[in-house]
């Protein structure tokens, strides 16, 4: 709900801080659960999505017309992965961190937002929006080829961590952003792929159900 007072955020205390988004969309389902791990109160608006997206958001809110925002008083930041690092940035002492603090992993969880961003979510799409059952095969192996080059990186990060750092996350035993950018689109595409496409996403990589 909104809340009138102020609230500890980004270092300061903000009196807005108010999340434009949409629960059908995996990008601003990124964001929120960001705010929904650092149990941040906030504003939601809802944003319809397509032709139905109100003219007052494109011309106030996001000139791009997409979802999530985040609005921080009167300051805006857009971009679902930007959004949710920002969070987390902005709550350094509230847990969970959803950036690792070693180095290291912290690098390979970038790789792998990269990777997954752009090589495995848009193969995703790809194998879904094609009409020609001919090429189902071709973009199946393509897919399954780029989630396991994404899902390598698992065993790096894990073995940069400390200790015993088995896990089901993808930093073993900690939640971070490499989770919160990439299984929304799991979440959603496994049931899709599976009934459009005969692809078992979830049974092909039983790591993504871990």
């Amino acid at each position: 709900g909104i809340m009138a007072t102020t609230k500890r955020f980004g270092g300061g205390t903000v009196k807005t801080l108010r999340f434009y988004g949409n629960p059908a969309c995996p990008f601003a389902h990124r964001a929120w659960w960001a705010l929904a791990e650092k149990q941040v109160p906030f504003e939601f608006v809802l944003i319809p999505l397509g032709a139905d997206k109100p003219q007052w958001f494109v011309d106030s809110i996001n000139p791009r017309g997409t979802v999530p925002v985040l609005q921080v008083d009167a300051k805006f930041v857009y971009e679902s992965n930007i959004v949710a690092e920002f969070i987390d940035e902005a709550t350094p002492d509230i847990e969970p961190r959803l950036v690792p603090a070693d180095l290291y992993q912290r690098a390979v969880m970038r790789d792998f937002i990269a990777q997954a961003g752009s090589q495995v979510v848009p193969t995703m799409f790809e194998l879904l929006r094609n009409q020609d059952r001919t090429k189902d095969t071709e973009l199946r192996a393509k897919l399954d080829e780029r989630i396991r080059n994404a899902l390598s990186l698992e065993q790096q990060a894990e073995a940069g961590g400390h200790g015993n750092n088995k896990g089901p996350y993808f930093l073993g035993k900690h939640l971070s952003l490499a989770d919160i950018t990439f299984m929304p689109f799991v979440e959603r595409m496994a049931p899709t792929l599976k009934h459009y496409r005969k692809y078992d996403l979830l049974a092909t990589h039983p790591k993504l159900q871990d």
